[in-house]
C-alpha cells in the first residue's frame, strides 16, 4: 500500500546514526527524549507512515512478534544507541556503495537521497524485505558466533565489504525466523538464509 501511494519508492531505512531519522522512514521507533522531532514533526512510533497505512495508529502489537519475550538486551544501553528498538521486525536495508543502492529502503543521507523502488527488484519471490531479528543474546533466539541485537529498524545484512555478514535472523521459531518477502508472501527460514547475499540483494 504505502508503496503504490508513493510512485513505486520504498520506504525510508529508519536507520540509527549511520543515516539517521527521517519523516519518510518506514518505523518511527525512538522514544522517551531520544524521540525526534524533524521538520516540525514529532517523530512518535504512532506517527510511523507503515502503521499509517495499515490503519493501526496507536497500536504497535503487530511489529511485535509473541515469541519475542526478553527485553535485557534491549533495556541495556550496551545495545543500542540512544533509544532501545521494542520491536522485532527490520526492514532490508544495504549500505550505500558510492551511490548505489541495493535496498531495499531509500536512504537518505543528508546530503542526498537515494530512492529505491521495488520494481527494480529481481526475483522479489525470493528476496527478504522484512526479517525477523535477533532480540537477545540467548541459545533459543541468537546464532553464533557474533550475532547483535536489533538496533534499528534497519536490517543490514553484510558489512562494508558487503560480503561478510553482519547482522542475523533470529532462530526463535524452532530454528528459524519468519520473514516477508518482497512479493508479500511469508515463510519461515533458518538463521543461515540471512547470511546468502542472492536472499537479500535486490540486484542479483
Amino acid at each position: 500500500m504505502y508503496v503504490g501511494d508513493s510512485n513505486d519508492v520504498e520506504p525510508g531505512s529508519a536507520s540509527g546514526n549511520t543515516y539517521g531519522p527521517h519523516l519518510e522512514d518506514w518505523i518511527y521507533w525512538r522514544t522517551g527524549a531520544a524521540t525526534p522531532t524533524v521538520n516540525g514533526v514529532l517523530m512518535s512510533t504512532d506517527k510511523s507512515p507503515i502503521l499509517a497505512d495499515l490503519g493501526l495508529v496507536g497500536s504497535t502489537n503487530i511489529l511485535r512478534c509473541p515469541m519475542d519475550q526478553n527485553d535485557s538486551y534491549r533495556d541495556n544501553p550496551a545495545y543500542y544507541d540512544g533509544s532501545p528498538y521494542n520491536f522485532s521486525y527490520e526492514a532490508t536495508s544495504y549500505n550505500l556503495n558510492g551511490t548505489q543502492n541495493y535496498g531495499l529502503t531509500t536512504i537518505n543521507t543528508g546530503a542526498a537521497v537515494y530512492y529505491f523502488k521495488s520494481t527494480s527488484v529481481r526475483n522479489p519471490s525470493g528476496k527478504i524485505m522484512i526479517d525477523e531479528g535477533v532480540a537477545a543474546l540467548l541459545p533459543n533466539d541468537s546464532p553464533p558466533p557474533n550475532a547483535k541485537i536489533a538496533t534499528t529498524g534497519r536490517w543490514q545484512p553484510f558489512g562494508g565489504n558487503q560480503t561478510t555478514p553482519n547482522n542475523y535472523l533470529t532462530l526463535r521459531h524452532n530454528g528459524k525466523a519468519d520473514i516477508t518477502f518482497v512479493d508479500g508472501h511469508v515463510q519461515v527460514e533458518p538463521w543461515q538464509f540471512g547470511t546468502n547475499a542472492a536472499n537479500s540483494r535486490t540486484d542479483l
